[in-house]
């Protein structure tokens, strides 16, 4: 399964979801460095970024995609895991993407997470 916008969802706000289908362009993504040890995460689709919902600082933050760039929850740090995945961690809460409730369904949704260690707060990276 792959990060996905929802329904190819255009609107700032649209969720976050993983999906097993793909091949859209809405479950493909340009990572950008912005400073340091920071990055974007643009979906293809659309050009918004991904972002935890209102600056959320709790565990189970919602994800979503987001016009605004430049705010510290939309700014996300790749760590390398030994297995070669990736935690991706949000800068306003030091929280990692994760997979909502340890979902395998399609549609399962994509929160912050103060648990790293699960396999879904782990990511495969794909170049295009």
């Amino acid at each position: 399964m792959c990060l996905n916008v929802l329904d190819s969802g255009l609107i700032n706000g649209d969720n976050v979801v993983q999906a097993k289908d793909c091949n859209g362009n809405n479950s493909k993504w340009e990572i950008t460095k912005i400073s340091g040890q920071f990055y974007n995460i643009k979906a293809l689709h659309s050009g918004q970024c991904l972002n935890v919902l209102d600056f959320n600082g709790k565990n189970g933050g919602n994800v979503v995609q987001a016009e605004g760039c430049a705010q510290d929850s939309s700014q996300w740090e790749l760590q390398k895991l030994d297995n070669g995945s990736f935690n991706i961690r949000v800068r306003h809460s030091g929280m990692c993407l994760n997979v909502l409730d340890k979902s395998t369904k399609n549609g399962g949704n994509v929160v912050q997470a103060q648990d790293c260690q699960q396999n879904t707060s782990q990511w495969k990276l794909y170049k295009r």
